[in-house]
């Protein structure tokens, strides 16, 4: 399958979009759950509701949550990875395959 110049930009603006909305996704749910257990959840441990692992990601001072919740901020932050590798992959497109000099000045091609 051969794509054409248009679209290959299209393709590469695409993934650039993707990878961007989805880092910012990332990063406001991140950052709302960790506010929301600084602010909602015990500083100290309670093993009757559970909360009792230091949730690493809370501000200071330590929060106390569920194991699952820990689990569930490392993943997310995890996830920040792969959004940056979509936006590389649109990236490559145009250094590649449109020979854009993404690295001098991205208005001029190769």
């Amino acid at each position: 399958m051969t794509l054409t110049r248009d679209q290959w930009r299209i393709l590469a603006k695409t993934l650039q979009i993707l990878g961007g909305v989805s880092f910012f996704a990332l990063f406001l749910t991140l950052s709302a759950l960790v506010a929301y257990y600084t602010v909602m959840r015990s500083h100290v441990p309670i093993p009757e509701l559970g909360w009792t692992v230091r949730l690493d990601w809370s501000l200071s001072p330590p929060s106390y949550g569920t194991a699952q919740e820990e689990a569930l901020l490392l993943s997310l932050f995890q996830w920040f990875f792969p959004s940056f590798l979509v936006i590389a992959a649109g990236k490559a497109i145009e250094y590649y395959k449109l020979k854009i000099d993404i690295f001098k000045n991205p208005n001029r091609t190769l």
